[in-house]
């Protein structure tokens, strides 16, 4: 009992000499979630969901208190006072700016931090992320968070002043941290202290996890060669001698005059559709809301029901390599990230590759227009002697800030009067769809003169405060259909439909039907009359045998039952 009662007093005076850091640490991890939860995901719709939200809160207020407790326990321990003082800085640096991390994303997209925040922003460019921040970080955002955290920290400050050692509240406290400790040992033991992670822990698990896809990733040479080894194409028809993939950036559709928008935002395609020159696909949806998750479908023969690892299953890119098409990757986008992205490693397996400019991770991306990629284009096509070529051109379409991805000739829409923030967004991004109707027809024409398919897709959309929704950008947190529907285009040269008659009207006559791009590979290579071990018919949309049913999951959810019938945003 002596040592019990020893160990209490000494967790009292710890509280009492540390209550500033303590609470303050403890309120700014707790109270924001809490508020998030109740305000967002809805716990107090049934009884039992409150009592889930109340037992969780109070487990999660044990927890922290008693890391927070020990911690300082610890830290009082060191004798050197400048020593004891870092540490108390770098702890309270990283709590804080993982929780304010971690609720932002709460705010802004309604759920957990995951490795799907984490991966995008270290595979991305200093200057890309600081665009970003740019975006959906503004003043009064940063005010909103700020003046919350300094009320938190006065309290605590006033608290302090009217304590004494032998305060109720430090009573209660010790009998929560007790708690607290119990829960810790049996968390660890179960190895389930994850499924209560409230912002500082999700933060920490979505850096882990990340890291680990990461080092999993870079084995993809590895993995890639291992399954070209047995690689063998059954079987290579005439097919198409030039195919090109578009890959656009964060367009949404709905802001395309050529699907219906209220603004003339597309007038180069839809000259083109009045003149039959384009087959306009009107329902399909990206496999996600984010680049890099995208490009590894939309390359790779991997979708939502292979269990397997995206990198260990055959890519479009050799699959065509084998099948003797030359393959040049022309990019607008980022030649080098913090990290290694999926795009590099994809531009890696071609034969060609080339950037409008090399960059490290801190060059500045302002002036990035896309009409770089022409002199690029031009100079590939008229080098390339093979007699089949497979082109990837990669734009950088509307990605965030719109207002710079235009050139200032380019900004119709941005000069309209704005009365809110929302308005000037909306402005800014229909310019990039203007000014991406434009890139597109440049394109097309640039393949006039030989025989030639030209394939056009987004990586995934973008969110544009659409239906009075306060969302704006992209991300697998949040999904809503803005983010998810996605133009397909595909134009045809002349010389191509006087080739390949047949063809051009079965791809005419397919526009209607429902697709997924994780099925592109399939249909490329039905496109080109390629066979290999993996090929699925029922996944081309071209085929007699396409699967029309197919559901289209996303994030566990079907877009046609969830999504597409949920016009604001959706949890």
């Amino acid at each position: 009992m002596k040592r019990i009662r020893v160990v209490l007093n000494s967790i009292k005076e710890t509280l009492h000499s540390n209550f500033i850091f303590i609470y303050s640490l403890l309120f700014i991890t707790i109270i924001p979630e809490i508020i998030m939860k109740m305000t967002y995901i809805g716990y107090y719709q049934k009884l039992g969901k409150k009592l889930e939200f109340i037992a969780h809160s109070l487990l999660c207020l044990c927890l922290f208190l008693f890391i927070f407790t020990l911690f300082s326990y610890i830290c009082n321990r060191i004798k050197i006072i400048w020593i004891r003082k870092i540490l108390y800085y770098i702890f309270s640096f990283f709590v804080i700016v993982s929780d304010i991390v971690g609720i932002y994303i709460a705010y802004m997209y309604k759920s957990n931090i995951t490795p799907a925040f984490i991966i995008p922003i270290l595979e991305t460019t200093y200057s890309e992320a600081t665009e970003y921040l740019s975006t959906y970080i503004t003043t009064s955002n940063l005010i909103a968070i700020t003046i919350p955290l300094l009320i938190i920290y006065g309290l605590c400050y006033y608290i302090k002043t009217k304590l004494n050692s032998k305060s109720k509240l430090l009573k209660v406290s010790t009998v929560f941290i007790c708690i607290g400790c119990i829960c810790s040992i049996v968390f660890i033991a179960k190895n389930t202290m994850k499924n209560y992670a409230m912002p500082v822990q999700s933060v920490y698990y979505a850096m882990i996890d990340a890291i680990h896809q990461r080092e999993e990733l870079e084995n993809f040479d590895k993995f890639t060669n291992d399954k070209n080894k047995n690689l063998i194409v059954q079987h290579v028809g005439k097919g198409i001698p030039n195919i090109v993939l578009i890959v656009g950036e964060s367009e949404n559709r709905n802001h395309m005059h050529l699907y219906g928008y209220d603004r003339d935002t597309t007038p180069g395609l839809d000259q083109l559709a009045k003149n039959h020159k384009i087959a306009v696909f009107t329902d399909v949806v990206s496999p996600h809301a984010y680049t890099t998750a995208s490009l590894s479908e939309i390359y790779s023969l991997h979708h939502y029901e292979n269990p397997d690892k995206w990198y260990n299953t055959l890519n479009l890119i050799d699959i065509l390599k084998k099948a003797g098409y030359h393959t040049s990757w022309l990019s607008n986008q980022e030649s080098s990230g913090n990290w290694v992205s999926v795009a590099n490693f994809l531009a890696n397996r071609n034969d060609y590759k080339e950037y409008t400019y090399l960059r490290d991770s801190t060059s500045d991306l302002y002036d990035s227009y896309d009409e770089k990629l022409f002199p690029i284009i031009d100079k590939v096509k008229s080098q390339n002697t093979s007699d089949k070529q497979f082109y990837t051109i990669h734009l950088m379409g509307s990605h965030a800030s719109y207002e710079r991805r235009v050139p200032p000739n380019w900004r119709k829409f941005e000069l309209e009067s704005t009365n809110t923030k929302a308005d000037f967004e909306r402005n800014a991004y229909d310019d990039t769809v203007l000014y991406n109707d434009y890139i597109l027809t440049q394109i097309f024409k640039k393949f006039d003169d030989i025989d030639t398919l030209i394939i056009y897709i987004s990586d995934h959309g973008e969110s544009v405060y659409e239906k009075d929704s306060k969302l704006i950008g992209h991300g697998n947190g949040q999904l809503n259909r803005y983010m998810l529907e996605i133009p397909m285009i595909m134009y045809g040269t002349d010389r191509f439909k006087e080739n390949h008659p047949e063809l051009w009207n079965k791809i005419l006559e397919v526009q209607h039907r429902p697709y997924m791009t994780d099925d592109l590979p399939h249909t490329i290579m039905d496109l080109l009359d390629i066979r290999v071990d993996g090929f699925d018919e029922s996944r081309s949309i071209i085929n007699l045998n396409f699967n029309s049913n197919r559901q289209r999951i996303i994030k566990g959810k079907d877009y046609n039952s969830y999504y597409k019938i949920n016009t604001n945003d959706s949890l």
